[in-house]
């Protein structure tokens, strides 16, 4: 009787750690995209990558003078892989990639898995890049690898390619943990971790989202080419992502009738309960307009006072816990109130002088300021161009444009 209820008990322990196991995967990990080997013929008909949604991720496929990706049929041992993304070297100039955009996702662990293969291991042949949401640029980059730029490695980028492992022409099942907050990545090559805590090209704050995976083939041999596919996209639940529209869109001023603009991203539908914004420590959130709610909400306070600072705080919130974000900006549209700049330096101290590289940023490494100033005799004035702020505490540097008066030897306040 006692070996009956021992039996009886270890098949209910096993049950219920099963069921529980089952609900920890459901809660520790959200699916946002997977492609299904891309069997869907309706999806992704043979032939040119088409910009189609799936799940809740949109291929953009190169466009312009770049060369868009093609859907295959491929062989693999025991029909295990039948099609896959192909992404081609042309040997020509432009970059050419195909994006998959999802909701932002800030401050989680976002896994990128799946099955690639090379046409040698001795080129380029393909770049996987994890970005900031919509974004293209160097800057927007962060976890990256990449197959074959050192010949017959993997290798990765954090502002220099660092070796990982000899490429072979195998499919070989890939699968990156990417930590957001963390700035690093960990890789996983056939189930076996390859290393853990790798870098990014870009350091970002912990509290940054992102929302892009590059696909790309560039400076290859034109011939060769790379097959991906059972591409999967998966995160850990995480508080709501807050994305900025303005200003960093705009370099920090904001048009006072425009207002001032974000969105919040969720799983589940967003209220303005789950929502708090301030501005300059004021709570206006029943003053915010929201056009679209759902798990995507874009929210705007408008209008705003002219030629004023502002600091605005957002806070969002969910049964994960809450997210935030603090920016300071401006909505000057005429002139402020005097001079003031900013003095740089990369804290190198060598002796009585102060730091070897220091400088006041108004007019220093003038590169980017060309001319600075022009005369022009019509007016008898000298028109010049200066890195500003607004008031003695502020830290964002601003464009500023005054002039000088030679006849009565004055200079107006600047805009």
């Amino acid at each position: 009787m006692i070996q009956l209820l021992h039996i009886v008990l270890v098949i209910i322990l096993f049950w219920t750690g099963e069921a529980y196991s089952q609900s920890m995967a459901t809660e520790q990990y959200r699916l946002i995209y997977d492609s299904n080997s891309f069997n869907d013929r309706d999806l992704y008909p043979l032939g040119t990558l088409q910009e189609v949604v799936h799940d809740q991720a949109t291929w953009r496929p190169a466009s312009g003078t770049a060369n868009p990706g093609e859907i295959v049929a491929v062989e693999h041992p025991d029909d295990a892989i039948q099609f896959a993304l192909r992404r081609h070297q042309s040997a020509e100039e432009p970059t050419h990639v195909d994006y998959l955009d999802f909701p932002p996702i800030a401050e989680a662990t976002l896994t990128v898995t799946f099955d690639a293969r090379v046409s040698t291991p001795d080129s380029r042949t393909l770049d996987v890049f994890v970005m900031r949401p919509g974004q293209s640029q160097p800057a927007a980059q962060a976890a990256i690898l990449i197959w074959g730029h050192d010949p017959g490695y993997l290798s990765y980028f954090d502002g220099g390619y660092r070796r990982l492992v000899p490429l072979d022409t195998e499919w070989r099942h890939y699968e990156m943990v990417v930590h957001l907050r963390d700035n690093t990545f960990d890789l996983r090559i056939d189930g076996e971790t390859v290393a853990t805590g790798l870098g990014w090209r870009n350091r970002f704050p912990a509290d940054t989202a992102f929302g892009r995976l590059r696909i790309g083939s560039i400076r290859g041999e034109a011939g060769d080419y790379a097959d991906i596919t059972n591409l999967r996209i998966t995160s850990s639940p995480t508080p709501p992502a807050i994305e900025l529209s303005t200003p960093l869109a705009q370099g920090g001023l904001v048009d006072p009738q425009e207002g001032f603009l974000f969105q919040i991203f969720d799983d589940d539908p967003l209220t303005l309960e789950d929502i708090q914004f301030l501005l300059n420590d004021k709570d206006v959130t029943a003053d915010l307009q929201i056009t679209k709610e759902d798990t995507h909400a874009e929210l705007r306070y408008a209008p705003l006072a002219q030629n004023q600072a502002y600091t605005a705080r957002i806070i969002a919130r969910n049964e994960h816990g809450e997210s935030s974000r603090e920016v300071s900006f401006y909505t000057y549209t005429d002139q402020v109130g005097g001079y003031r700049g900013i003095w740089f330096t990369l804290g190198q101290l060598s002796g009585v002088y102060g730091d070897k590289y220091s400088a006041g940023s108004a007019f220093a490494w003038s590169h980017t300021l060309t001319p600075m100033a022009v005369y022009a005799p019509e007016v008898d004035k000298t028109f010049f161009v200066y890195g500003g702020v607004t008031d003695v505490d502020e830290r964002y540097l601003l464009i500023m444009a005054s002039y000088y008066d030679h006849a009565n030897h004055q200079v107006p306040r600047p805009t």
